[in-house]
């Protein structure tokens, strides 16, 4: 974590000496949880972000993103984890409408790649956010190493996937 704080530091340097403030920002989340995975952040400690983030910029979807000329904000949550459910009420109080990126085929998903155990959404939860506003995305079938499959296998886990979500949610993914 000090080395991402470290890198994350060095990066935007440049920007705080000169005084600019980035004009789009999008943060990535995956967990919302105490389990202390490197890609978990805590409710506490999401909280504390989206607050401080929501004093510098204007929260908006991630699909309108560059509809706006000052700057703006968008929130996203990779792989669709179940646990990310409980910052719902947190962000719908404050109008503010995530994107999460989830899987289609969650029951054959690549462990490994994702590299933990936790709970998936299942289609009630994912129904559930896209009826408060979220916007659903596409983040492959099953999460695979990408650099292991064929330009076959690639076009099935990104095309396929889509297609099939749409299909089932009756939404644009």
């Amino acid at each position: 974590i000090l080395t991402r704080r470290l890198v994350y530091l060095v990066l935007s340097l440049p920007d705080l000496l000169l005084g600019r403030k980035l004009r789009t920002v999008i943060l990535c989340y995956h967990s919302i949880s105490t389990n202390g995975w490197i890609h978990s952040v805590t409710e506490q400690q999401f909280q504390k972000q989206i607050l401080y983030l929501a004093r510098f910029y204007k929260i908006v979807p991630l699909s309108g993103i560059f509809d706006y000329s000052y700057p703006v904000a968008a929130i996203t949550f990779d792989d669709g984890y179940a646990d990310i459910v409980s910052v719902a009420p947190f962000l719908q109080k404050l109008g503010i409408r995530p994107t999460v990126f989830i899987l289609s085929d969650p029951a054959h998903a690549n462990r490994r790649e994702l590299d933990n155990d936790s709970r998936l959404l299942n289609a009630a939860e994912i129904a559930r956010l896209h009826k408060i506003g979220w916007e659903i995305g596409c983040h492959s079938a099953t999460h695979p190493d990408f650099t292991t499959l064929s330009p076959f296998q690639t076009a099935k886990e990104v095309k396929h996937s889509k297609k099939t979500l749409e299909k089932q949610f009756k939404i644009p993914i």
